[in-house]
């Protein structure tokens, strides 16, 4: 594996650049103006003006979140992230409370507490526009722990999903740079899967709760493939099987899911439509 220090040395110079035009961002969005402050570059002026609003708002979701914006001591700024979440959770700004915590335990070596938390944003909130950037964290959190097979595979679904952002672009360096065995940096194999109409399909997944065929359904819907939950009952059982394409061959059928497999972890087998 090559040198982790420079890896997370530069990973987490990317973090700074993200939190301070995060910063910008945010403060541009909310409801009131700071267009004057963020022109002079002053974090004083900038705490001043939050303290004022905070003042005046105390205890409402915008409040907390910009008490814990402003905070100079990142351990209490996460404190005030987690106090935010647990009493209101669906805050317009939440899914920032959840990276920045991420970003904090990422930053101190913790990776399997912000993998934790990259990962809760990405479930609870999959309309944010930062799902890339938790896919690639997260990813990263994996490889600087060791994990090089999940994280390859984690990498590769950050460049198919979001090809144009500048996660990508550090996914494939990754790949390109990272100790993956010699693993290729190959794709899924360019089927039209969405147009076929064979009679194989390959099955990833069998469940007695619908909840989690549902979830690797979504999971497959973000890849771009076409799925379908099918449900078996037996002995007044029901099993929701999950189903992906519709191949003209058995080989083609097994080709594919050996891709998929290797790609994304997950096993199969082929089934007939």
């Amino acid at each position: 594996m090559r040198d982790l220090t420079f890896f997370v040395l530069r990973v987490w110079m990317f973090i700074a650049f993200i939190f301070l035009t995060s910063l910008l961002l945010s403060a541009q969005q909310l409801d009131f103006d700071l267009q004057r402050v963020l022109q002079t570059g002053s974090v004083e002026g900038f705490r001043a003006e939050v303290q004022a609003y905070i003042a005046k708002h105390q205890d409402t979701p915008l409040a907390l979140y910009l008490d814990a914006l402003s905070q100079s001591n990142a351990g209490k700024a996460v404190e005030k992230y987690k106090q935010l979440l647990a009493r209101h959770p669906n805050f317009e700004y939440a899914d920032r409370a959840v990276i920045k915590t991420a970003q904090y335990y990422f930053s101190r070596g913790l990776y399997v507490a912000a993998r934790k938390h990259f990962l809760e944003l990405i479930e609870n909130y999959p309309g944010s526009s930062l799902i890339a950037e938790a896919m690639y964290f997260a990813a990263a959190s994996l490889y600087v722990s060791g994990n090089l097979e999940s994280s390859y595979a984690e990498y590769k679904n950050v460049i198919n999903q979001y090809p144009d952002s500048p996660f990508a672009r550090l996914a494939k360096e990754e790949l390109q740079e990272g100790s993956f065995n010699g693993k290729d940096a190959g794709v899924l194999p360019n089927v039209n899967l969405a147009n076929a109409k064979g009679k194989f399909a390959i099955q990833i997944g069998a469940f007695t709760q619908v909840n989690n065929a549902l979830n690797l359904k979504n999971y497959c819907l973000k890849l771009g493939l076409p799925v379908e939950i099918r449900e078996k009952k037996e002995n007044n059982t029901t099993q929701y099987l999950v189903w992906v394409g519709a191949f003209e061959t058995r080989e083609a059928a097994e080709n594919f899911g050996n891709t998929f497999k290797k790609e994304h972890g997950k096993l199969f087998r082929v089934v007939t439509r």
